[in-house]
């Protein structure tokens, strides 16, 4: 992106791919259910960045990074709200986190959990969330529990205004099949949104390192993991 009299920012993609934020990674893709919003997750080494993009032309409205890994996300069925769980994977010292994040205002809400990861988040309803969570203490011995949160409004909640999983909840079946939604891999979903605004997105699950040259001028040009090259100036 440049400023307005297009100088160059420290972040400049020279490119026309869309989603360069997530470096040809994407994760997982999820669409709103009224299609006007894309929520992206990329994972790479237990870091964690997603990005939300409007889907009418593929502009970027929110980005995160969290050093922790993010496999599930859900859009609420009828509010611009996004779910997103997150897991550290510690076979001895489980840590967890779910981010509510309102796109468009960019009000963002963690609820860290210190004893539970979050494998899974669902809104079952337009009230309720159900998170399913998972533990390990010995190295060994995976335990699954579920919490269910029901509110009437789940738009600009504040940090208390969801409780942590009790460390000592009842416990489900750690086999049992969770109820994953049936969704399509994240570059072909990333490509049909593409190609319906008129452009191209080409994603290579496996890509190389990013490669440096510095410019003469003092800045770094970076070659990403989506074929971009960026500019960083000091």
């Amino acid at each position: 992106m440049t400023g307005s009299q297009g100088t160059p920012t420290p972040y400049t993609a020279f490119h026309d791919e869309p989603f360069p934020e997530v470096f040809g990674n994407p994760t997982e893709a999820v669409v709103s259910a009224d299609g006007q919003w894309l929520a992206v997750s990329s994972v790479i080494s237990d870091l964690s960045r997603v990005v939300v993009y409007r889907t009418a032309d593929l502009s970027c409205a929110q980005v995160l990074h969290f050093a922790m890994e993010t496999d599930t996300m859900a859009f609420h069925p009828t509010l611009p709200l996004l779910a997103i769980g997150f897991d550290n994977g510690d076979g001895y010292m489980r840590e967890g986190n779910l981010i509510l994040l309102e796109p468009e205002s960019g009000h963002r809400v963690d609820f860290p959990d210190t004893n539970w990861g979050v494998e899974l988040v669902r809104w079952t309803d337009a009230h309720t969330l159900e998170l399913t969570l998972c533990a390990m203490y010995d190295g060994d011995t995976y335990e699954r529990s579920r919490a269910t949160f029901a509110r009437e409004n789940w738009l600009g909640l504040a940090p208390d205004d969801l409780k942590p999983h009790p460390v000592d909840a009842p416990l489900i079946d750690p086999d049992a099949q969770l109820p994953y939604p049936d969704r399509d891999p994240a570059p072909s979903v990333l490509r049909a949104l593409a190609e319906r605004v008129g452009r191209s997105y080409a994603c290579n699950p496996t890509p190389p390192a990013p490669r440096l040259h510095a410019a003469p001028d003092g800045t770094v040009l970076v070659g990403t993991l989506a074929g971009q090259i960026l500019r960083y100036s000091s």
